[in-house]
């Protein structure tokens, strides 16, 4: 089995800058939801980082943090929730409407 048919999540920035230092190829997503905040500067160093494929948070800091996220990093923002709220056209729209590329859940 070969390691690049895998996209590892990550949870945090010096995670995500480690493997992207060790296997620059190895596609990664970035998952926001253990971290409180988000540093202007971390985010902009992920803009950098090629093997980043996206960045995810929870539906509920969509409206707080998925602008700047996706404005620092240059990188689609993905979205998850409870199985509820994944079922809610309205907050699915209103999560779109603050630039939300997708949604999955675990």
């Amino acid at each position: 089995m070969q390691r690049d048919q895998f996209v590892l999540q990550t949870y945090d920035f010096a995670m995500a800058q480690s493997l992207a230092g060790r296997t620059p190829t190895q596609p990664q997503i970035l998952t926001l939801y253990l971290l409180e905040s988000a540093a202007e500067a971390d985010l902009a160093a992920l803009a950098n980082m090629t093997s980043l494929v996206t960045v995810t948070m929870p539906l509920d800091r969509v409206p707080f943090q998925s602008a700047q996220v996706q404005a620092a990093t240059g990188k689609p923002v993905f979205s998850h929730g409870y199985p509820w709220m994944m079922r809610s056209q309205l907050l699915l729209r209103l999560a779109r409407a603050f630039g939300v590329t997708g949604f999955y859940k675990d």
